[in-house]
């Protein structure tokens, strides 16, 4: 794939396939399923890479071309400034029964900035289009301080149509030894590509930042 000749870096990666078989298939997980009896799976595309220094894309499409129909869709753009600056958008399409199920499309926004001083601010926001509601929610501050860091994160996520679930964490670490509370890291890793914890030592910072010696 090509390269940069600056730095090495991979600008561009792409893929194309589709799957073929030999038989047709006999038994399925679910009982339910009619076996499948074509001899080819659906087309498969990816194409991913680096628009900028700080700016990279990714899209994958699976194309059904029995129907003449996408099935999944997936876009994203990311934004990577520096260090403990992220910004993430995409967008995910995936194609229902043609006769019962309606499509799903959502949209996806999160990231973690800056705000003043020593004060980070974190955020999710995944909406359905489709559905007209909110899939899942996060919102919360985070500061550090020389020996210890604090975060306050509260999260929201649909369960069923017109219920929905909330998660408060309150985390007091104390850098290098220990953390109280409840523990919102794998949430915010989980929903926000490219979060990192702001006490943590980042190859992305410069020599002398606050947190490089601690661990």
């Amino acid at each position: 794939m090509p390269r940069s000749p600056s730095n090495g870096q991979e600008v561009l990666r792409g893929t194309f396939g589709q799957r073929y078989y030999f038989r047709d298939q006999r038994v399925t997980l679910n009982p339910n399923d009619v076996p499948r009896t074509y001899n080819a799976s659906n087309w498969l595309a990816a194409l991913s890479g680096r628009v900028s220094q700080h700016w990279t894309f990714e899209g994958a499409n699976e194309y059904d071309q029995r129907d003449y129909r996408t099935e999944r869709l997936t876009l994203a753009a990311r934004y990577r400034p520096e260090g403990l600056k992220a910004l993430n958008l995409s967008y995910r399409y995936l194609s229902g029964d043609i006769t019962t199920t309606a499509p799903l499309k959502q949209v996806d926004l999160s990231a973690q900035w800056p705000i003043a001083g020593r004060w980070y601010g974190v955020g999710r926001f995944n909406y359905s289009l489709s559905d007209s509601r909110i899939v899942e929610g996060i919102g919360g501050l985070e500061y550090g301080a020389d020996c210890w860091t604090i975060r306050f994160v509260v999260q929201r996520f649909a369960l069923t149509a017109g219920t929905s679930s909330s998660s408060l964490f309150l985390q007091l670490e104390l850098n290098g030894f220990s953390r109280l509370g409840s523990n919102p890291l794998e949430a915010l890793k989980r929903s926000i590509p490219g979060y990192q914890r702001i006490n943590a030592p980042s190859p992305d910072r410069k020599p002398g930042d606050l947190f490089d010696f601690y661990d």
